[in-house]
């Protein structure tokens, strides 16, 4: 069963990605014995237990005094609980079995990043609950214990917002006020709909749509916020990648009135045109682990390869920073393949990043299975890492 699917059956994976995913808010109704872990972990069943095993960060607030919330240093949970105060623990997954593994398995059903979702729990007391505001991340929305009403605003009040929370008397972020120049919206403007959750229910706001909660009795609830970068980081970061390749791009902002002052700056402007057309859409979307696309060694890391006749014997070794050399490290844990040697010696020789082609053809005897198995060998070790920027022909070059 897809991980995806425990939270929105009975649609499917294809209604839900193509109809509602992610601009509509989505809710769905059934018993919590259905879902997998970490949502029935048996520290979610009494929140007693749960506060005095938890050692996290916890923010307190209530939604009489707004949206804001504080943080909580050396304070008891069950304390603040008990004062009325509605609680986030943002640190929950450690103390949850399963709950990496069905992060990582929806972000892949999501087509996401690893680490872009992520697991938060929510406490609030009876009369309590969290104050109107919208976030800028995409929540689903599990309840464990208790019952809540859910008020969401049916239309976004801001699209695609960036940052961080906003709702009155939140001070707005930087990136705030470039999003909404034209004034910020008002949830007394609002059209909501309401949701009652009960223990088994999944609700889905998207971000940006005004939302608040309201505790009928104790409530425990499990977030799972999906933060994935957006489309303009990515182009930032990747324009980044290619623009610090060039000399130019990387000299200091210089003052005007210095000896050489900003002559060139007119060309490089101009010469941004021709940075974009190099980025494709490729190069902007989130990348799963293990499928990356450029690699360069390490410099201090000397690669060496011993052919015996029964095995192969790979070693790494890191030149310190005085020129001594440190201990070497054996990769005994896997059964080097066939022409590994080879594979092995060419990353010792190579300098520069290379792309899976590129060793492809170095290696011509090898698969891409085997290649893979290598790779991720010296990966572990450290002598090789994923490079973020994308390599790209420089006119110096």
């Amino acid at each position: 069963m897809e991980t995806i699917s425990y939270l929105i059956a009975p649609v499917t994976r294809e209604i839900f990605l193509n109809e509602i995913w992610p601009d509509q808010p989505f809710a769905v109704h059934g018993p919590l014995e259905r879902l997998p872990a970490p949502f029935t972990a048996p520290i979610l069943q009494d929140f007693a237990a749960l506060s005095a095993q938890y050692r996290g960060r916890i923010l307190f607030g209530s939604s009489k005094s707004g949206p804001k919330s504080l943080m909580a240093d050396h304070l008891p949970a069950a304390g603040l609980f008990e004062m009325g105060l509605s609680l986030y623990l943002p640190d929950i997954e450690p103390y949850l079995p399963g709950a990496t593994d069905f992060l990582r398995g929806l972000e892949a059903d999501l087509g996401l990043a690893n680490g872009d979702a992520r697991i938060t729990a929510w406490a609030s007391p009876a009369d309590d609950g969290i104050a109107c505001h919208f976030d800028a991340e995409d929540v689903f929305s599990i309840q464990i214990a208790g019952t809540k009403r859910f008020h969401v605003g049916e239309t976004a009040a801001l699209v695609n917002p960036v940052g961080y929370q906003y709702g009155p008397g939140i001070m707005p972020a930087t990136d705030m006020f470039a999003q909404m120049r034209h004034g910020f919206p008002d949830p007394e403007t609002a059209v909501f709909s309401e949701t009652i959750m009960q223990p088994g229910s999944v609700l889905f706001v998207p971000r940006g749509h005004w939302h608040r909660t309201e505790a009928a009795a104790h409530s425990l609830s499990l977030t799972v916020v999906i933060s994935p970068m957006t489309r303009a980081d990515a182009m930032l970061r990747t324009m980044r990648g290619i623009l610090l390749q060039n000399p130019a791009w990387r000299r200091p902002t210089y003052g005007a009135n210095t000896t050489r002052g900003h002559g060139d700056l007119n060309a490089l402007v101009a010469g941004l045109v021709d940075v974009v057309r190099q980025i494709e859409v490729s190069d902007l979307q989130p990348r799963p682990s293990g499928t990356e696309q450029w690699f360069q060694r390490v410099p201090s890391a000397r690669l060496h390869a011993e052919e015996l006749p029964e095995h192969l014997t790979v070693q790494v070794r890191f030149v310190t920073r005085m020129g001594g050399r440190g201990d070497p490290v054996r990769l005994n844990d896997i059964a080097w393949p066939l022409g590994a040697a080879a594979m092995v010696r060419w990353l010792g020789e190579r300098d520069a990043a290379f792309a899976m082609p590129e060793m492809a053809r170095a290696t011509p005897d090898m698969t891409e299975d085997d290649r893979l198995l290598v790779l991720g060998a010296l990966i572990r070790a450290g002598a090789v890492v994923p490079v973020s920027y994308k390599p790209v022909p420089q006119d110096n070059e």
